[in-house]
């Protein structure tokens, strides 16, 4: 009788165990466990890499700076004096008041692939190929338009102004302002929604059925 492959790998028979971890794809799933990372913070900004993007943060301490200490999470907007929080582009941002150099943090890892591709855009928004949703955008510029050249993510939703890029509340495409692009071509990179454009979440593949 099936079962989920989450009963499968919670069995842990030595004769399955591998093909469950590889079935779940264990480094993705492990992947999403809170991470730790210490570093230099420069323009208020601790870069994380494109593979690692922040969903949101769980604690932080400035090891060097204006202001030393414990920072307390904040979700969304910028961060007042003894807080942080995380960028339209997941990264970990303290406030410019605390001048921090460097920290150490804790954060949820954004779940999902990273992709890049070429997107024609139309009444200025470049809509994503293959069925393929977006949950984060980490780039984006335009390649044929008004005025060439990188934009600046800023959070889903938003309209963009001049000089700005967001993915679109439905997440199925990323959207410019008039003033840079009406119809043309643009080079967009973004964390895709787990489970569109033919790709599965750790939760879907948890709960599918499996015959190991």
């Amino acid at each position: 009788m099936p079962r989920t492959l989450r009963s499968a790998i919670n069995e842990s028979n030595p004769n399955k165990v591998a093909d469950g971890l590889r079935e779940v794809k264990a480094g993705d799933a492990f992947a999403l466990l809170p991470r730790f990372i210490a570093g230099a913070v420069v323009a208020s900004i601790l870069a994380l890499d494109n593979t690692a993007k922040a969903m949101s943060g769980l604690s932080a301490f400035v090891t060097a700076g204006g202001s030393t200490g414990a920072k307390t999470y904040v979700a969304g907007g910028a961060p007042a004096a003894g807080q942080f929080s995380v960028t339209p582009t997941g990264d970990l941002i303290f406030a410019a008041a605390d001048a921090v150099t460097a920290a150490e943090a804790t954060y949820t890892a954004i779940e999902g692939a990273v992709f890049t591709e070429s997107v024609a855009v139309a009444a200025s928004v470049g809509a994503f190929a293959s069925g393929r949703q977006g949950v984060m955008l980490l780039s984006a510029t335009v390649d044929v338009g008004i005025v060439l050249g990188a934009k600046t993510p800023v959070a889903r939703g938003t309209a963009p102004v001049a000089t700005e890029a967001a993915i679109n509340a439905l997440g199925t495409g990323v959207a410019f302002n008039a003033a840079d692009v009406v119809a043309g071509r643009a080079t967009v990179t973004y964390v895709i929604t787990p489970g569109s454009g033919g790709t599965t979440g750790v939760s879907q593949r948890l709960l599918s059925d499996t015959n190991i």
